[in-house]
Parts: C-alpha cells; structure tokens; sequence
C-alpha cells in the first residue's frame, strides 16, 4: 500500500508539473521571450551583426592643395575612413609647395604619399617617369562610368594608353563684361578676338570722353610663369592663332610667325585698353581690379567670377561672362585645367587610395564640393546641370558660358617633361613685350634660344 501511495504521489507530481507549464504560457505573457515578437526595425544584438570593414587596419595618406574648396571633404571622409576600416591622414599645403613636396616624393619614390590631389601638367612628367599606378584596371574592375566627366579632360589625363587620374575640377577661361557699362556706351560684346580690341579701345576712349580716367578697357594676367600669364596666352592665345610649340621634327619652336603674331596681339591690346601696370599683374591683380570696378573686360577661369558674384559686390551684380572670343581661325581656345586625383605607384595600400579616389570623385561628394565647398569648377558634368548647383549659384550667363564650354575645352600648352621651363621662358617674353622693353620678335628670338641653344 505504501508503494502504491508513492505511485500516486509521483502521478500527482508530474500531472502538476504539465498544468504549471500550460498556464505558464497561456496566463503569463508578460513572460514570453523578447524574440518571440520581433520589431524589424531594431534588430536585437544577436540579429545585428557590426558590419564589415573591408580594408581595416590600412594607413592612407593624401596630400592635397591647401584651397579652400578642397577642405569641404574633411567633413566627410572621417565617416567614410571609418566604414572602410582605414586609418586617413589628409594633409594640405600651399599650390606651389604641394607641387614641390609632390615631384619630391613622387621623383625619388620617398612614398610619404599614396594618394595626390594635383595639376595635370605635372601627370605627364611623373607618369613617364612610372611613379603613377594607371587605374585603367582599377575602373575596368569596378564598371565605373566615366563618362560623366569632359572627355577632353580625361584624354588630358591618358599618357601612352594609360589613364593616370580622375578629373575633380575643370577651370576654362572666359570673357567677363561690365553689362552697365556696355550697355552705357553701346559697346557691342565681342565674339572675336579682333572685335574685343575694338570694343576695349572704343569703351576706354568712352570712358576718357567722361573724365572717368581710372577704369581701363581690358585687364588680363601679365606676369611670367607658366601657370600665371601662359595659362591666358598658352591656354587661350597662342592656340587661337594656330602656334605650335615643337616643329615637324618635334623640335621646340616659339619664335614662329604664329607666336609672333599672337604675343604681338596681346601685349597690344594691354598696351592700348590695360592698365600701364598690366606687365607685372598676376591673377590675383587682375580679379581685384576687375572687381573693384577698374576695368570693363576681362579673361580669366569661370571661378573668379563666381566668387566674386558671391561676395555681392555691385561690380559683381553688372558684370556677365560669355564664351572666349575667337582668333584669326575661327576657333575657340578655352584651355582646361583639370586637377585630378593620382595615386602612387609604389602605394603599399593601393585598394584603399583607390576606393578614397572613388570617393572623392563621387557624385555625392563633388555636389557637396560645389554647393558647400563654393567651388564653381566642378568635374562633373551632372553637377554642373543639377538643380541644387543652379541654386547655389544663380548667375545665368556663367551658367550657359559654363556648360557650353565644356563641350569642347581642351588642354593646350604641352604636356610634356620641360613644360615649365617652356612655360616660364614664354611667360617672360610676353611680360617682356607687355612691358615694351621688347618687341614679340626679338623676346620669343631669345625665347628660342634659351630652350633650344
């Protein structure tokens, strides 16, 4: 009998032990498991794995030109570097000691740098000297289209086959104008080179005739250098005039009849419409004087403009842009300067320079890069015909100058080894012939000489 109390005792047992679990389940939901009710939106720890960092642990350095429309990717790369698992170090100098620290580091292969943000008509030099990595493969690999940026730009960028950058600006000179001005007098806007002297001549006289004696009828770089007064002459000038800067035998050649003649032409029209001054005026000399309201016409890259319809100035609201006139072949020479993005060819890191070159050249960052980083020479195209850029800068002539140019801008000083030098040997004959102390003939005889003894 007491075993079999102990039966019914163990029956009882398991019988309370069923009963409990039942009403556990079905009086007790404040019980149930968190994961029984799962919210989509907010995965739990455990259904929420951190996501990968597909380059951790690489150090990536940049160097780039101390602007100030370069220093709006500062805001945004820290996130991406983050992502991507990469340790970025972006350092900024001054243009002419970025260049130099640039040459430096990439001619003797020091490899401080994995990544440059520089000129284009240093990529020639360093790319035959196989210090740049071609990024050919690297597009074909990840099916990036490019075709968003100038395809004039991109060639400027391809040496034997390869391309060596992705283009981030691309500056184009153009003709400003004081509208009230012109207006006033009824000076008709120039379309030609050959009308431009006539309207700059006829407006400065205008302007004499009024007793206004300090506004002249034209201002444009004069000092020598090869990114100073060459960028207006060898960019826009010269090609103008049909100048070629090496012979049949690729020999050099700047005292050609074509150089004389277009060194000729634009010294005089300085000498005739330009300030007595106009010799030593650098850019920078010339987009305060135009803005100051000194001078009527003007050649110079988009952005200088722009910038100053930012500032507001009254100058600035009377003043519009058309498209650079055209020379004696009927043709127009914009130039086209296009800072691009390179990346070392000994770079131990070259996936992560690659995917920071994607970056920088995105869609996403070169708005941001305009619209924010006011940098009105933007690379790509669809930036420039965008909504949000119309906005940011609404000044319409420019806009039209702008979009119209790109079409067909081109470098045209040589990319070659010597360019400065070149450059800076033609510079001085035309600031020479600007000057008077010379005239085009005997500055570009001596030119020659230098270059080629």
């Amino acid at each position: 009998m007491k075993r079999n109390v102990y039966v019914l005792i163990g029956v009882l047992t398991i019988l309370l032990m069923v009963l409990n679990a039942c009403g556990a389940a079905t009086v007790a939901p404040t019980e149930v498991p968190k994961v029984e009710t799962p919210q989509p939106q907010a995965p739990t720890a455990t259904t929420a794995a951190p996501a990968a960092k597909p380059l951790a642990g690489q150090k990536l350095t940049v160097l780039l030109e101390d602007a100030p429309w370069h220093h709006e990717i500062e805001k945004t790369a820290p996130a991406w570097a983050d992502k991507m698992g990469i340790q970025l170090v972006m350092d900024y100098l001054p243009e002419v000691q970025e260049r130099e620290k640039m040459n430096l580091d990439l001619t003797t292969g020091t490899g401080l740098y994995d990544v440059f943000l520089t000129d284009e008509m240093y990529i020639a030099k360093v790319a035959k000297l196989g210090a740049l990595e071609p990024l050919d493969p690297y597009v074909k690999r990840d099916s990036l289209d490019l075709t968003d940026f100038p395809p004039l730009g991109l060639q400027t960028l391809t040496h034997d086959g390869g391309l060596y950058g992705i283009p981030w600006r691309t500056a184009m000179n153009m003709l400003f104008y004081r509208k009230d001005l012109t207006d006033k007098y009824g000076i008709k806007i120039p379309t030609s080179y050959d009308e431009l002297m006539t309207a700059a001549v006829a407006v400065q006289e205008k302007l004499r005739a009024d007793g206004v004696t300090d506004v002249y009828g034209m201002t444009a770089r004069g000092l020598r250098g090869e990114g100073l007064n060459m960028w207006i002459v060898g960019s826009s000038v010269l090609p103008a005039w049909g100048a070629k800067w090496f012979d049949a035998n690729g020999k050099v050649k700047v005292n050609s009849p074509e150089f004389v003649a277009a060194a000729d032409y634009y010294a005089t029209l300085l000498k005739k419409a330009g300030p007595p001054n106009s010799a030593a005026m650098s850019w920078d000399d010339c987009s305060k004087f135009f803005e100051a309201g000194k001078a009527v016409f003007y050649i110079d890259s988009a952005i200088q403009l722009s910038l100053m319809k930012d500032r507001g100035s009254d100058v600035a609201k009377n003043s519009e842009a058309a498209p650079i006139p055209t020379g004696p072949l009927g043709t127009h020479h914009s130039g086209l300067y296009v800072p691009a993005y390179v990346m070392a060819k000994n770079s131990k890191v070259k996936d992560a320079a690659w995917e920071f070159i994607k970056f920088a050249t995105s869609y996403d960052q070169m708005l941001m890069d305009a619209v924010q980083g006011d940098n009105f020479e933007i690379g790509r195209a669809s930036v420039v015909k965008s909504a949000e850029f119309a906005n940011r800068f609404p000044y319409p002539s420019l806009n039209e100058a702008q979009v119209a140019t790109m079409a067909w801008a081109r470098e045209e000083r040589p990319m070659v080894v010597d360019w400065p030098q070149m450059g800076d040997s033609v510079g001085a004959a035309v600031q020479a012939v600007i000057a008077g102390d010379k005239t085009a003939q005997e500055a570009l005889d001596q030119a020659q000489q230098e270059l080629a003894p």
